[in-house]
């Protein structure tokens, strides 16, 4: 599952057969993933401009150009096999991954600080001082480059926190110009316990135009034409579940059907946790929207320098972790 070995593996089977375009595809795609992204985009762009190049040589042509910088590009190419709402809804992403800092300077994960604060009712403190930071970090990221989206992550306990929601709410509310560059996201347990109020709190936030995203999903069994009404535009899905776990995950649909049945409902399929190759390869022919996994790069850190004069003292804040196109068309 190394990007080496499948690099080598599709090397020596181009030697064999050097005008297989299967596995010169296919070796394009293991060198954009592997961060060779320049070498990819002069094997793959032969291929997407060849009289009988297909949707998936286009598309996986605009996914290394995305990687190596040459976005514009990307945007025109992908634009051959999806429409312009599509592409706008490619290439976008960041899911922000929320960190505390210990007075030594140290990194609190929230696997650490969320074992503290949940059983005590901390966690909407937590979530205030979180949440009101990743939304003044939109706001400046915005001002650089309006191509940018950002899925940021609420607490179940926050959901139904009858004290700081509402003023949670109030502040996305004067905020609301942020509606296409912040997707609330929250955990499935979270939101079939969210109860009258939760739902509440989830028609609001999504009638002030934010899209929601539900992650941590352990069951599909569930009421899509609600979730839609209630906002949620996205759902994140683990690779593994999608190759092997869809009847555990009491599934009525295969994992080739899933995302017919979310786009039925106005959703878009994220798979999570795509961590090489081969479940790359597989994600594409389950026609998912968008791949989350260390394999397309580890988060990394916002600094203060980036909004700030060059002398202020830099100061690590949050990490973000890249949420990228993952659609084969055709």
């Amino acid at each position: 599952g190394s990007h080496q070995e499948a690099l080598d593996y599709y090397q020596r089977g181009i030697e064999i057969a050097p005008e297989d375009r299967i596995l010169r595809n296919n070796y394009g795609l293991s060198l954009a993933l592997s961060g060779n992204s320049a070498k990819a985009v002069a094997i793959l762009r032969p291929l997407a401009e060849e009289p009988g190049a297909t949707a998936r040589n286009r598309q996986n042509l605009a996914l290394a150009l995305g990687l190596d910088g040459a976005r514009a590009e990307a945007a025109k190419i992908a634009e051959v096999d999806l429409d312009s709402a599509s592409v706008n809804n490619n290439l976008r992403f960041y899911e922000a991954l929320s960190r505390l800092r210990a007075e030594d300077g140290s990194v609190i994960m929230p696997a650490q600080y969320m074992k503290v604060a949940a059983p005590v009712g901390l966690m909407s403190v937590v979530d205030n001082l979180l949440l009101f930071r990743c939304v003044q970090i939109v706001r400046r990221l915005v001002q650089k480059s309006r191509e940018i989206g950002v899925f940021c992550n609420i607490s179940g306990d926050t959901l139904t926190d009858t004290e700081f929601f509402p003023q949670f709410l109030e502040y996305m509310h004067h905020n609301r110009d942020l509606a296409h560059h912040i997707v609330f996201e929250f955990g499935q347990d979270a939101v079939l316990k969210a109860g009258a109020q939760g739902e509440e709190n989830l028609l609001y936030l999504a009638s002030l135009g934010f899209a929601l995203s539900m992650d941590h999903v352990d069951t599909l069994a569930l009421d899509f034409g609600r979730l839609k009404t209630l906002g949620f535009r996205y759902m994140k899905v683990r690779a593994d579940i999608l190759m092997n776990g869809m009847t555990g995950a009491n599934s009525t649909v295969a994992a080739e059907d899933l995302k017919k049945l979310l786009e039925r409902h106005s959703m878009n399929l994220i798979a999570e946790r795509v961590e090489n190759e081969k479940e790359v390869v597989q994600m594409l022919d389950y026609s998912v929207d968008f791949g989350q996994g260390y394999l397309f790069g580890e988060p990394r850190a916002v600094r203060e320098d980036s909004f700030k004069a060059p002398d202020k003292t830099p100061e690590k804040i949050e990490a973000s972790a890249p949420v990228i196109p993952f659609r084969r068309a055709g």
